[in-house]
């Protein structure tokens, strides 16, 4: 079941792992505003395990620094109820793992330019976490350290993202790994990370080496029966020729790979880019929308299935959040249902006190926005009111001026009303409309057709009208204080 953690909905599980499983998941903002995105949850019974914590906690905080289309983006860390959730970008595709598998069994074999594409990108997106700085802009010495094709991410729209630092060695990292353990995937792991040497950018190189080969061959390069066979085929074991597996590859390839996947790190390109620019001389990349396409369809069904399940997630009703977060998201809505009009006005008539209410013989008694407001602290009610007003006062300020420019005329006057005028007094008749108040400090928008009928002052006949039914002291029949405040006479509306 679909759950809301703060401002973040969590979906179904699209993926797992032995340290955390991915959930489909929506940012769900103020005026319909959503994004889809994934959600990678802590598994429970790590949570509490202060290494798991540290791991995950840091994977956010490399990854957070590593800016680059070939990097899935992490966007947020939620710390809940004891559950960890680490926001990424939401990517539809599929690994690389489960595409060379739809290759080998469907026979969907990639060409060795689209093969290239996809793992050139991942070379530059390692390429920009080796170089990512702090805030110091001091070098962070990221090394992934789990490169392999489970760990590159190919969407449809062509482009290789990296993902899962979870493993990943900095100079700064807070965690360090307990004794005599390995991280990362024995068969794409460095000869120097096996023998628990220090490591460096030129492991990823390694790892990445590896991927090249299988996905150009479509075969395992170290296979054995159990880890120790696996351990001693990477440190003795020979690397098969490319060529000799595929006739269709340029013989340059050889020497790339061979260089790539040298036992000594001083053999080896020194960074992810070098490598990306020698695969690309010898094997010219395919364009992201044939790479794309390949991904399309060696993915199939279960990228339909995917995207399905975003198309589900995506028409989901959104979860109501707490009463405090609906009273927040009720102050930034653009304008108002008749419903929420009338619930406005009640209010709003409920909390005026009797002194409000309009006699055109008495002083300037108008309230303020601010009394309105005060006077409805007394309960929920009154408070939502007093917001919803407020915002009225920003959002309908446009519409309200041009309001004002038509008011000349006694029927545009009467249309007009303040926030004095709208509470009925307490001695007038069963369906008799309020009288109207002299003045006002503030002037309210209206709230709409639907209280509108209820809010219209009344017009009284003018003491001084003449014979001809028109009086000379309406001409023009306004006022302009010392303020500015443009006040019109209640004997001539």
């Amino acid at each position: 079941m679909a759950y809301r953690v703060g401002r973040y909905q969590v979906h179904e599980p699209i993926a797992s792992g032995g340290m955390a499983v991915v959930h489909l998941g929506r940012i769900v903002g103020p005026i319909g505003f959503s994004r889809t995105v994934a959600i990678k949850r802590l598994h429970p019974h790590l949570a509490t395990d202060p290494e798991f914590v540290a791991m995950f906690l840091d994977e956010a905080r490399l990854a957070a620094r590593v800016q680059h289309p070939n990097v899935v983006a992490t966007l947020d860390v939620v710390a809940s109820n004891g559950q960890l959730f680490l926001v990424m970008d939401f990517v539809l595709g599929a690994s690389f793992s489960q595409l060379l598998r739809s290759a080998r069994e469907d026979g969907i074999v990639p060409t060795a330019a689209v093969t290239a594409g996809i793992v050139a990108g991942g070379l530059y997106g390692l390429h920009a976490a080796h170089e990512a700085r702090d805030e110091r802009g001091e070098s962070l010495g990221i090394v992934h350290r789990d490169v392999s094709p489970q760990n590159l991410l190919v969407g449809v729209d062509g482009i290789t993202r990296v993902v899962d630092f979870g493993v990943a060695k900095a100079a700064s990292r807070g965690q360090s790994t307990r004794e005599g353990q390995l991280k990362g995937k024995l068969s794409y792991m460095a000869p120097e990370q096996i023998r628990r040497k220090n490591v460096d950018r030129r492991a990823d190189v390694y790892a990445a080496g590896v991927v090249l080969w299988e996905a150009l061959s479509l075969q395992k390069l170290f296979q054995a029966d159990d880890e120790g066979g696996v351990m001693a085929a990477v440190l003795e074991g020979s690397i098969p020729r490319l060529s000799d597996q595929r006739s269709d590859l340029p013989r340059g390839i050889d020497d790339v790979v061979a260089r790539a996947l040298a036992k000594d790190p001083e053999v080896r390109f020194p960074t992810a880019q070098d490598f990306a620019a020698a695969l690309e001389e010898v094997i010219p990349p395919a364009p992201q929308r044939e790479v794309g396409a390949w991904v399309a369809r060696a993915g199939g069904s279960e990228i339909d299935v995917r995207r399905g399940l975003v198309s589900t997630v995506e028409q989901s009703p959104t979860i109501e959040s707490d009463a405090d977060d609906r009273a927040v998201e009720g102050l930034v809505a653009h304008r108002l249902t008749e419903e929420e009009a009338r619930k406005l006005a009640t209010a709003l008539t409920a909390t005026l006190p009797s002194r409000a209410i309009a006699d055109p013989d008495a002083p300037d008694t108008s309230i303020t926005a601010t009394d309105v407001t005060t006077r409805s602290r007394s309960g929920r009610t009154g408070l939502w009111a007093g917001g919803v007003l407020a915002v009225l006062l920003l959002v309908g300020g446009a519409s309200y001026v041009t309001a004002r420019r038509d008011v000349a005329s006694p029927s545009a006057a009467a249309a007009s009303f303040t926030a004095a005028a709208i509470a009925p007094s307490s001695s007038s008749s069963e369906g008799e409309p309020p009288a109207p108040a002299t003045s006002s400090s503030v002037d309210t928008p209206a709230v709409g057709p639907a209280v509108h009928h209820a809010l219209r002052p009344v017009h009284k006949a003018s003491p001084h009208a003449s014979a001809s039914g028109r009086d000379p002291s309406c001409d023009p029949p306004f006022t302009v204080d010392l303020q500015g405040v443009k006040r019109f006479k209640s004997w001539c509306l």
